[in-house]
């Protein structure tokens, strides 16, 4: 069924630029989310207890930091945007910030312990002003459902992009510095440089790349505690970030516990497990015209259920592996599950914001975005304290090569059952979504009948000089 409505048309290298910023995005995001549990654990030897206190800590701080952050780019108004300056000016300090997450110059636990919470605090403070302007930039592009799902589509090849730098090229560099003779702190180091340089440069062509529709950045907004309040009142949008939530649960423990698998488990090397991981973007990357087109002819919310439902079938496949030719056959198939899960989604948040300023009569994009932001940041917090409760209880021994039984089967457990109960709940959530058919093509229609009327008193104001 075909919900389209025209407004208008974006060029293809906005929607090309655009896209490549979110590469810079998902790559800071991802190879923290991977690998910092490992490095803290594996490198610097920091008890999993005390990664999991500072990780829920961050849980607490992203209560407060997103949901505001967003209110505050709703408001910004400046010749640039409200969005895009925090593109701007937000990128070094960010980069900067990703850096020195990967060089702790302690020796004592408590100060390791300290300069991680505090630098991990203020990465999340950047990544949140830099991550949450370019996805509130999305639905503001265009209200044509085909192009958010171009667009979706722009994104989710870059996804997977940065995904291959951040589970792949980032253990080949580390890989690379350790084989001519650096020390595995420097070595980990020398790879957050490379891909801070990487992330600097999506983004800033992200910003150069689009320009903000006057109409919403000088519009009027809402009070905070009445915007939050509208927000988490909309049913649709409170299925979409639940759902979302199960969905980046499960990807962050899966993700995070992978390298613990292919070391501990499969007694892999680093540039072993990377290259052993690109079989799931072989899979991936193939399969993302599939549910492009299973989503035109079934529905997004269809389609994403069927992708979330293959994916968490496949992490089962996990818990039996036991050599790397079986482990390589296990993530092909769960990249088909993973290319749907990740792309869908957006357009339903999408139409979500649609939805909402038929109500409110104003974008709030940056409310919507923070929030959602927090419910997955949070997801970050909750998966690794999960981790180190299991780690922990399972008798995980922090700097050592070789593990127990018990803690053997505490991977295998983290990186299977685990994560796959989260997305059949998450399955059963989306079950609930309001926003389809007849009700999503109305509100379609009566967003670009408000956006007209808007241009015109906008273009009004603007001959009389208001």
């Amino acid at each position: 069924m075909n919900e389209n409505v025209n407004e208008h048309h974006l060029t293809k290298k906005t929607k090309i630029g655009y896209s490549f910023g979110y590469l810079g995005i998902v790559l800071a995001n991802w190879t923290f989310a991977t690998y910092i549990f490992f490095f803290y654990a594996s490198v610097v030897g920091l008890d999993p207890i005390w990664i999991g206190v500072a990780l829920g800590i961050l849980g607490i701080w992203d209560m407060v930091n997103d949901p505001i952050m967003g209110h505050i780019s709703d408001k910004t108004k400046t010749k640039w945007g409200r969005r895009r300056p925090y593109l701007i000016f937000g990128t070094v300090p960010l980069v900067i910030s990703f850096i020195l997450l990967w060089w702790n110059p302690f020796s004592d636990w408590f100060m390791i312990f300290l300069y991680f919470l505090i630098i991990m605090l203020v990465f999340e403070w950047m990544f949140t002003m830099v991550s949450l302007s370019h996805s509130a930039l999305y639905p503001e592009l265009t209200s044509d459902i085909d192009e958010r799902l171009e667009i979706a589509g722009y994104l989710e090849f870059f996804d997977l992009i940065a995904l291959i730098l951040g589970y792949v090229l980032s253990l080949i560099i580390v890989g690379i510095f350790l084989g001519i003779g650096f020390t595995p702190a420097m070595a980990w180091l020398m790879m957050s440089v490379i891909l801070g340089i990487f992330m600097a440069i999506s983004v800033f062509i992200a910003s150069a790349s689009t320009k903000e529709q006057e109409i919403f950045y000088k519009a009027e907004t809402l009070p905070f505690f009445k915007a939050l309040k509208i927000t988490w009142k909309n049913k649709a949008f409170r299925v979409v970030v639940l759902a979302w939530l199960c969905i980046s649960i499960a990807y962050v423990i899966i993700s995070a516990t992978a390298i613990f698998f292919t070391i501990y488990i499969l007694r892999m090397s680093e540039l072993e497990t990377a290259l052993s991981l690109l079989s799931i973007f072989l899979t991936a990357i193939p399969c993302l015209l599939l549910w492009y087109k299973l989503s035109q002819k079934y529905g997004t919310v269809k389609a994403t259920m069927a992708a979330m439902f293959i994916f968490g079938f496949s992490l089962f496949l996990l818990f039996f592996v036991i050599n790397l030719i079986m482990f390589v056959i296990a993530i092909a198939i769960i990249g088909i599950g993973i290319a749907g899960v990740i792309l869908l989604p957006q357009t339903l948040y999408a139409d979500v914001i649609d939805e909402d300023e038929t109500i409110t009569g104003v974008r709030r994009e940056g409310m919507f975005s923070g929030i959602r932001a927090f419910i997955v940041k949070a997801s970050v917090s909750f998966s690794y304290v999960t981790m180190a409760i299991v780690l922990q209880v399972s008798g995980f021994q922090s700097g050592a090569r070789t593990q127990t039984e018990s803690a053997l089967m505490g991977i295998r457990v983290l990186i299977s059952i685990v994560p796959a109960a989260f997305l059949f709940i998450g399955i059963l959530i989306y079950t609930q979504y309001p926003l389809k058919g007849d009700r999503l093509r109305k509100v379609k229609e009566e967003v670009l009948r408000m956006h007209e009327e808007k241009k015109k008193a906008f273009e009004q104001q603007k001959k009389l000089g208001v």
